[in-house]
């Protein structure tokens, strides 16, 4: 019973969403800038990484890959981020799409290395060519804020998240450098 009360209200979206934009909405949201960005992100990549758990605690430097890979009719994009930490393989899911109704990005990150799921909403600077994603959410029993700056290049992508939690001060915990791997 309680799964066809949740799956009533996901077909009633459906349906409206196919009434009131169809086939039509879904290619005008295709052919919005905002969502090519996100497109022209897919790809193979070798990823450096650098992260700072804590303000003024020495880097870890770890590599890894990342796959970026459109979905689900090309409306959104999937990020599957693979690497290892203290022999522990980890991996992180990020689904990332453009919403025209808010006019602003949103994402969802999941990682085997946590149990909160990561939710951000992002905007466009034309200045310096960034998408920056603000997010809050629980871990560990701490309210945490993230800044995401996100800077596309045509074979590169870098990340750099600004982190907080409680009453520390924001800190630049994680350095993420994407470099396209040749195909």
């Amino acid at each position: 019973m309680k799964g066809l009360l949740l799956t009533i209200p996901a077909v009633v979206l459906i349906a409206l969403c196919l009434v009131r934009g169809g086939a039509a909405g879904a290619e005008e949201q295709k052919a919005r800038p905002e969502h090519a960005r996100l497109l022209a992100m897919s790809g193979d990549y070798e990823v450096a990484m650098v992260f700072r758990f804590a303000p003024g605690q020495e880097p870890v430097r770890l590599s890894g890959r990342a796959r970026i890979k459109p979905v689900l009719g090309r409306n959104f994009t999937e990020e599957t981020l693979e690497g290892a930490l203290g022999g522990k393989q980890w991996t992180s899911l990020s689904y990332t799409g453009f919403n025209p109704s808010s006019g602003k990005y949103e994402a969802t990150r999941l990682s085997s290395t946590s149990p909160a799921t990561i939710s951000q909403v992002g905007t466009w600077d034309e200045k310096t060519s960034t998408i920056t994603f603000v997010g809050e959410y629980l871990l560990a029993g701490e309210s945490w804020h993230e800044r995401d700056v996100i800077r596309i290049d045509p074979d590169s992508i870098h990340v750099d998240s600004f982190l907080s939690f409680g009453k520390v001060p924001e800190w630049k915990g994680v350095e993420l450098s994407y470099k396209r791997r040749a195909p």
